[in-house]
């Protein structure tokens, strides 16, 4: 059994007492970090993307990063269940027609992994929420994002995914990924 990465608590790496101590980021523009309601982009911001909002409820240090880490490089596949029911208690209530969207990894980390991890969260995060899952996104290229200034980041972002051809565009996409960082 899994033994939870901050109490020792058998039975999941984080257990649910550990999740409720993890620190919750205030609701903001995820540009400027200026607060918002509903985590939507503030007017300032709102003409430079076309993000409506980014949720985010925990703040990415501590025994979150070590949690993301341990499924990312350690193999830790059993963390992506944790991250989702953390998704799903955050997210709630989410609109009946959303499709949920994982944010592809590249194809090599995919073979080293032996798995995406941000499509095992948004397929167990359907399975909490009862949306649908849909794999919409293709990325091109094989760019890492870690350690990479946030202006190198947008650079690489850039063409880097496409939409597959669907019959029928969803009227909600919600894209899932285990780490904010240029948006």
């Amino acid at each position: 059994p899994h033994i939870c990465m901050q109490c020792g608590y058998e039975g999941d790496l984080l257990c649910e007492r550990c999740q409720k101590t993890l620190p919750s980021l205030h609701k903001q523009c995820y540009r400027c970090g200026q607060k918002t309601m509903d985590s939507l982009v503030c007017t300032s911001c709102a003409d430079k993307t076309p993000l409506a909002s980014i949720l985010c409820d925990v703040e990415y240090h501590g025994i979150a990063r070590n949690l993301i880490h341990a499924v990312k490089f350690e193999n830790a596949r059993a963390g992506t269940k944790t991250i989702a029911r953390i998704m799903a208690q955050y997210l709630a209530p989410l609109p009946a027609h959303a499709v949920l969207v994982p944010i592809p990894t590249t194809n090599q980390r995919r073979r080293q992994r032996g798995y995406d991890q941000a499509e095992l969260i948004a397929r167990e995060l359907s399975q909490l929420t009862h949306l649908p899952y849909a794999h919409l996104l293709e990325r091109h290229g094989s760019s890492h994002q870690v350690g990479a200034t946030r202006k190198v980041r947008a650079q690489q972002i850039t063409g880097c995914f496409t939409v597959r051809r669907q019959t029928h565009a969803p009227a909600v996409v919600i894209v899932i990924d285990d780490v904010i960082t240029t948006g």
